[in-house]
């Protein structure tokens, strides 16, 4: 069975050239990101997603965060992080050191589609499992179609899947998915 996937596989496809790079809650500047981070999720999102407030308080909170940029570019164009579960679950704190949960996960629009979100992924998953997780949990929205990928690529290490479930966002599956 395979557990992991490499990074040539999640650059099968010509892909537009990026950088991407890992933070955590002591590195990040949110002073620094906050404009083009706001901007994605308005964009992605509407007046549905994420606040200021609602950024910052993930931030703080022990994240991993990932950003992309287009090579040699200031904007970011995508963004994904994860924080360990009992921040979002406090029932669930006995469980922080081990599961972590993905608070979001965007690209720009005209970026979307170039198989991009494997190349964040890759590293998000790197970071998490170097801390010491070992399970990552998402809700992932299915009007998108995103859902559906993201059970075609982590088929293999989906250990949990539930679902539809209403949310906010409207319909969604969960996964929990083994690093």
């Amino acid at each position: 069975m395979k557990m992991e996937k490499s990074q040539s596989e999640f650059e099968e496809r010509e892909q537009p050239e990026v950088e991407v790079e890992v933070f955590d809650s002591q590195t990040i500047n949110w002073e620094m990101i906050k404009e083009d981070v706001l901007q994605l999720e308005r964009e992605a999102f509407g007046e549905k997603g994420f606040t200021e407030e609602d950024f910052i308080d993930d931030f703080k909170n022990n994240a991993v965060v990932v950003l992309m940029r287009a090579k040699n570019a200031r904007p970011i164009i995508g963004l994904t992080y994860a924080v360990p579960i009992g921040v979002y679950y406090p029932e669930r704190k006995s469980e922080s050191s081990n599961t972590a949960i993905i608070g979001d996960t965007i690209i720009t629009k005209t970026y979307r589609g170039k198989r991009l979100v494997g190349r964040m992924m890759f590293l998000l998953e790197d970071a998490l499992r170097k801390r010491g997780y070992q399970y990552l949990e998402r809700s992932a929205m299915i009007a998108n179609h995103y859902a559906e990928n993201v059970e075609k690529n982590y088929q293999d290490r989906i250990v949990h899947k539930e679902g539809p479930r209403d949310s906010f966002w409207g319909p969604q599956m969960f996964f929990k998915i083994k690093l």
